[in-house]
């Protein structure tokens, strides 16, 4: 795959060719077919955290096509709600860094990207408005800053939120409150 420029999934409404398509695009976009509503069910939310957390864009509904989703008012504001955390990873690299990030007790699952000069993590399948610890261990020279801002973003939401500032060590404990399961995290 070294020669392409990105990747179209066309099983990518089925988790074992997302996952596959997703690692061989680490370094390069992909979007992932999908071809009706029903590939949202039985839950939605977990269908585009999946995505989420593999870095991977969905196909997106549009009028007169002939094999994949159509629109639908419900499911297009599924995508309204997660479009800013897929545009928060648009141009990711994932981190292949030992132990980087982990969520404390597997409450939840994550995963890391770099995009330009900040750090992304997706945190997903996790309880509803449950608070989850993730531990960070961030080389220094990923983003070569003494002092950390680090923001959430939300599904339904469009404007990250400042969790706050912390000064950088080789390990950070984060406390990350979830919204419908999900946080998207960023640290600059």
């Amino acid at each position: 795959m070294k020669e392409m420029d990105g990747i179209y999934d066309e099983f990518g409404n089925n988790p074992h060719s997302l996952n596959l398509c997703a690692q061989m695009a680490m370094c390069k976009p992909i979007i992932a077919w999908t071809i009706s509503k029903d590939d949202f069910r039985p839950n939605p939310d977990a269908y585009f955290q999946q995505h989420l957390y593999m870095g991977a864009f969905l196909t997106v509904p549009f009028p007169g096509n002939d094999h994949t989703i159509n629109p639908d008012t419900a499911i297009e504001k599924i995508y309204l709600d997660y479009g800013p955390l897929l545009n928060a990873i648009k141009g990711r690299q994932w981190l292949l860094i030992p132990n980087v990030v982990a969520v404390k007790n597997e409450s939840a699952k994550a995963n890391i990207f770099k995009v330009n000069e900040k750090i992304i993590i997706p945190v997903i399948h996790g309880q509803q408005n449950a608070q989850v610890f993730l531990l960070l261990k961030l080389p220094y020279q990923l983003l070569k800053k003494d002092k950390l801002l680090i923001k959430v973003l939300y599904p339904g939401k469009s404007k990250w939120e400042k969790i706050g500032e912390q000064k950088f060590a080789t390990a950070i404990s984060l406390p990350v409150k979830l919204k419908r399961g999900c946080a998207l995290i960023s640290v600059e």
